[in-house]
């Protein structure tokens, strides 16, 4: 649904962070935001995690470990948009897990901008209590949380040894044929979206939704990581979920920073100065364009610039798949969802991420490619219904409607019942035009073997028939040959009368005449011969014929 124009100057007209970053596929948070110095948020860490020295953790066996220190940390294996990620050895268990950590360059810029520091602890215990509210196979466990001897926030969480999902994308795409590429990586998409449902019926939306986000294990498992972004749109479904009120916890639209999120991927409403029209749908939106990505390995806002993906995603201006990869083959029901979950009206997109679930299973089970074949071959069947003889232009369009019918679901019964009919139909009609090679290519491409016997005896009745007319038309040629030469010698005698006497000249014609009678005589021997009616009763079968026609 397009835009009117009040709706379209206010999207023109929203402001452009200047602190964007410069890859526009990269999580963005301001990094100026207002903050209350009265504001104070409970502090639920109750684990002080000891943090090893970068240089004497790496690669010591256990029994090297420092004293009393309950992680250890190994080597850097992730970095995002304010933390990075560390694999560690947790010395209570001796099992290896992740720590994240805020990145040490927004350490170092938080000593000098005035609650900086303060704000980055809040949102690194936010992340992790709201990571911790959501107890789902496809959500990142947490373990523990606590603070290294600087005071900083450290979270410890399972550790996924796998590869990141757009990585995957990025190699299947090239890799595979686009229906194996589908078949391979919708399930991994749908384990996404039940993550996200689930985190909707706790009352929390994720708000940087994007396949980066999205780790696959070596054994299939699908983990959806970094709820940093995340917003409480409904504390009553989070009631009784947490020993405190989650809504101390976890921001609310009325109070979480905007915009924010990844700008080539963003909801139109996540690019407004306010987050109060945050909800389910813009998760929705953003798995659309998760969607729209394994599609087309193209965020839906990619540009050359974060800037340019921003003015983008403020326009709600996205491609269709199709026109984004023309070379490639992009099942329109596919599209249709993806185009429907980014609608830029909330109102237009599905109305849950449960229903957006719903529209990609019956998409994998065929669902709506059996709905389609059924609405095709009835449209077949009201041409085939209201012509009372199927011209050829009418078989060519009830035959086109069919096979594509079939293609969609093979098994389409009333599809391939009507084929059969139209089929019969084409060929009497090929038949009765004597269209003789026509009608036997339709006739044998009929299914029931009685159906098609019959029509084979009709159609070799017509050629005896178109065969026996060629012999009398060729007899008729004789005969005209001979009666044309009788009459020439005719006229050379009536010519010669005038130089002989009167009796030579009915002598003469005695003979022409008698050479006529037996020229007939032979006429009427080779018809008798060839099996064919006189050459009168041919002249009127061929002209009944040529009237039929």
């Amino acid at each position: 649904m397009p835009l009117d124009e009040q709706e379209l100057s206010e999207l023109v007209n929203r402001a452009i962070p200047d602190d964007l970053p410069e890859d526009p596929h990269v999580s963005y948070r301001p990094q100026k935001w207002n903050w209350s110095e009265g504001e104070t948020t409970p502090d639920p860490s109750a684990t002080h995690i000891r943090l090893a020295k970068w240089e004497v953790s790496r690669g010591k066996s256990p029994e090297e470990e420092p004293p009393g220190a309950a992680y250890t940390m190994r080597c850097k294996v992730g970095r995002g948009g304010f933390g990075e990620v560390w694999e560690a050895v947790q010395s209570s268990l001796g099992r290896l897990v992740a720590v994240k950590r805020l990145r040490e360059d927004h350490v170092e810029q938080a000593q000098d901008i005035p609650h900086e520091g303060t704000r980055m602890d809040r949102d690194f215990r936010r992340e992790a209590l709201t990571t911790a509210l959501l107890e789902h196979p496809n959500i990142v466990p947490v373990h523990d949380l606590g603070l290294d001897d600087d005071g900083k926030p450290l979270l410890a969480m399972k550790l996924v040894n796998g590869e990141r999902w757009d990585l995957m994308l990025k190699e299947d795409f090239e890799n595979l044929d686009p229906q194996d590429c589908l078949a391979r990586h919708l399930p991994i998409f749908l384990d996404m979206c039940q993550a996200v449902a689930f985190a909707h019926s706790r009352g929390i939306v994720h708000r940087d939704l994007k396949p980066s986000q999205v780790m696959v294990g070596e054994f299939g498992e699908v983990l959806l990581m970094d709820w940093g972004l995340a917003v409480l749109f409904d504390p009553a479904l989070a009631e009784g979920k947490f020993q405190d009120a989650v809504e101390l916890l976890v921001p609310t639209p009325e109070n979480a920073f905007s915009p924010t999120g990844t700008a080539a991927f963003m909801a139109v409403e996540q690019t407004a100065e306010s987050a109060i029209d945050i909800g389910p749908w813009t998760d929705v939106y953003l798995l659309g364009g998760s969607l729209y990505y394994m599609l087309t390995r193209k965020a839906p806002h990619s540009a050359a610039s974060a800037m340019d993906s921003f003015v983008h995603a403020s326009m709600g201006a996205v491609d269709p798949p199709e026109e984004r990869v023309p070379d490639r083959f992009i099942p329109p029901e596919l599209s249709a969802i993806c185009m429907k979950a980014m609608s830029t009206r909330i109102e237009d997109r599905h109305g849950s991420v449960k229903e957006l679930i719903e529209a990609v299973e019956e998409y994998m089970t065929g669902a709506g490619e059996r709905r389609e074949s059924l609405r095709l071959t009835e449209e077949a069947g009201r041409i085939a219904d209201q012509a009372n003889e199927l011209t050829y232009a009418q078989f060519t369009e009830c035959n086109n409607l069919l096979l594509r019918a079939l293609s969609l679901w093979p098994r389409n019964a009333a599809a391939r019942l009507l084929q059969q009919r139209v089929l019969e139909d084409f060929t009497r009609l090929a038949i009765a035009n004597d269209d003789l090679v026509l009608a036997e290519l339709s006739a044998e491409s009929i299914e029931n073997p009685e159906k098609r016997s019959r029509l084979r005896k009709v159609l070799e009745q017509k050629r005896r028939k178109t065969k026996s007319a060629k012999r009398q038309r060729r007899i008729m040629k004789i005969a005209i040959g001979v009666l044309v030469l009788l009459i020439v010698a005719d006229i050379v005698l009536i010519f010669g009368y005038q130089k002989s006497s009167r009796q030579s000249f009915e002598n003469q014609l005695k003979i022409v005449r008698e050479r006529e009678r037996q020229a007939r005589d032979r006429i009427d021997e080779l018809e008798a011969r060839l099996g064919i009616a006189p050459t009168g009763e041919a002249d009127a079968q061929e002209d009944a014929s040529d009237g039929a026609q």
